[in-house]
């Protein structure tokens, strides 16, 4: 039975990806890593990656291919103190392991620590931002639009890139998205909890449906499928600003897409996708 003919309603028709020209893979081959147009990477002059925690690959990777963006990372849970903290931890797995003789395993714990390097060097040449990403100014939180205000630079440019994994807050902070939006020319989105909030992606959806189309969709395998469909109930939505690409047709699939896509928890199978 296709999604569409599901007796709850849920279904993936509205998310049916177009042809957005050429795709690439950026960021790590699990978790963290998301398929999205290349001339989006090529042509963004702000990457705005919001939601770092401790794996910055998106972001690492996508310079690496625009050598020429200025990377913003936004995360009000994350930066060196919790790195030091994470590391610490791990520090003391590694001394238990080594205990036991687990000599392979313990090594794996002291590697953590090679994330402190990492961070202040890729954040030392762009920007960190120990802030929370919200709907509307607030003390200790930060607007997309503010966001773009302070980093996009003069002029209109449809220049910047927008990657999003904020844990839940992607839909108060997308729906109150405004003109600042028109600066834009890609967002990839990973949607969580839509086993509850199907209709707020539905909503979201639609505001875009004017100025983006969707360029691709995959399911996160970490999160169970929602009861009694074939949808999963964490998906990572890309779109692509339509002036961007002319004449852009429904892509047939199937999905996921063989040598691009991959499974978010390695080892499990990847969720396959039915748009209808």
């Amino acid at each position: 039975m296709s999604s569409h003919a599901d007796p709850t309603g849920i279904d993936l028709c509205f998310l049916r990806p177009y042809d957005a020209g050429r795709l690439v893979r950026v960021g790590r081959d699990e978790d963290g890593g998301y398929v999205v147009p290349a001339a989006a990477v090529e042509g963004a002059r702000v990457l705005l990656g919001i939601g770092i925690n401790d794996d910055w690959s998106f972001e690492e990777d996508f310079a690496v291919k625009n050598p020429g963006v200025r990377v913003v990372g936004v995360d009000g849970t994350a930066g060196l103190p919790m790195l030091y903290r994470k590391a610490l931890g791990r520090a003391l797995q590694g001394i238990g392991k080594g205990l036991t003789l687990q000599l392979g395993k313990a090594a794996g714990k002291f590697r953590y620590w090679g994330k402190i390097a990492k961070f202040r060097e890729f954040f030392g040449k762009h920007a960190f931002l120990k802030l929370m990403l919200r709907a509307r100014p607030e003390a200790g939180g930060v607007t997309i639009a503010e966001l773009i205000e302070r980093y996009g630079g003069e002029g209109d440019g449809v220049d910047v890139f927008l990657k999003m994994d904020i844990e839940g807050g992607e839909y108060d902070v997308l729906r109150a998205a405004g003109r600042e939006m028109g600066r834009v020319n890609c967002l990839t989105v990973e949607f969580h909890d839509l086993d509850r909030r199907w209709e707020a992606l539905k909503e979201i959806a639609a505001k875009l449906e004017g100025d983006f189309l969707v360029a691709h969709v995959h399911g996160n395998n970490y999160a169970p499928l929602i009861a009694a469909t074939k949808v999963p109930s964490v998906l990572e939505v890309t779109w692509l600003r339509r002036s961007l690409v002319r004449g852009a047709a429904p892509c047939e699939g199937p999905w996921p897409l063989k040598g691009l896509d991959r499974p978010c928890k390695p080892g499990a199978e990847d969720y396959v996708l039915d748009f209808g």
